[in-house]
């Protein structure tokens, strides 16, 4: 039988972490789930606190230090978890606020009813303005060499926002992938420090003719990168992880997608 395995790492972030164990324990009302938290060596007392919510459900494993990248993190602590092929993996940030008990069930609808998805991203908003839209998709930008971007960031929320939709990429911040998915392309990939591993990721699923669905019904708050704002590591390896995305899939970025999205509210709608 499936099971919703959840994945979280963190790091100094107690105050964001309870705020998602408040919000996330109804999401997940009638789901079977296990959940795996990932502590990389926090100081402000982050482990006497998840070690209070620990029981069948909840794992806490207290890492010494946080210098695995965020690739590496995920893949060591699915390791710990070890789901059944047959699972599914919710890849969760710790800076996640759910407004409801049915966003996760979506994404799981949309796994369960069609075997040819192999990632599912959501709809997230800003935690401090939630009118606008923080993830409704990631598209190649038409200006440069094709860097993933945020479609949509930043801008009021509308009603192409709340629709189900196809995109080359979603973000890792809340993504569901079935775990025998994962295990085939290898996890993430670790040679990405802090940025694009996510989208490397749907690449891998699309390559293995797989489709990347966003769910537009989920009502999600998102900090955006609430651990690396206080430790901005990801800007020193910037370049490089933006080189290693497009050495490896130039011949798939289309940078006229925009122009595309923009123009028809209507494409690449998934239903």
């Amino acid at each position: 039988m499936k099971k919703l395995v959840i994945l979280t790492l963190t790091w100094n972030a107690k105050e964001k972490l309870q705020k998602l164990y408040e919000s996330l324990m109804p999401a997940l009302e009638g789901i079977d789930w296990r959940w795996g938290i990932k502590d990389n060596g926090s100081v402000d007392q982050t482990v006497e606190m998840v070690e209070a919510w620990k029981n069948e459900r909840v794992s806490v494993f207290a890492y010494p230090n946080n210098l695995q990248n965020y690739s590496q993190g995920n893949n060591w602590l699915c390791k710990q978890m070890n789901p059944d092929d047959e699972d599914f993996i919710l890849m969760l940030n710790n800076d996640i606020v759910f407004q409801d008990s049915d966003s996760i069930k979506k994404m799981i609808d949309i796994l369960v009813k069609d075997k040819e998805v192999g990632v599912v991203g959501c709809k997230l908003n800003y935690e401090d303005n939630p009118n606008l839209v923080q993830h409704a998709g990631v598209l190649f930008h038409p200006g440069n060499v094709g860097t993933p971007y945020h479609y949509r960031a930043g801008r009021p929320e509308e009603e192409r926002d709340r629709q189900n939709r196809l995109y080359p990429i979603i973000t890792g911040a809340v993504i569901l992938t079935p775990a025998s998915l994962f295990r085939e392309i290898g996890g993430l990939n670790e040679k990405l420090n802090w940025s694009w591993d996510d989208s490397f990721y749907c690449m891998e699923v699309q390559e293995r003719n797989k489709k990347v669905v966003y769910c537009g019904g989920t009502k999600i708050l998102h900090s955006e990168s609430a651990s690396l704002k206080k430790n901005p590591v990801n800007k020193l390896f910037f370049k490089q992880n933006l080189q290693i995305f497009i050495d490896r899939w130039k011949s798939k970025i289309d940078k006229g997608l925009v122009a595309k999205y923009d123009k028809d509210p209507n494409f690449m709608l998934y239903k």
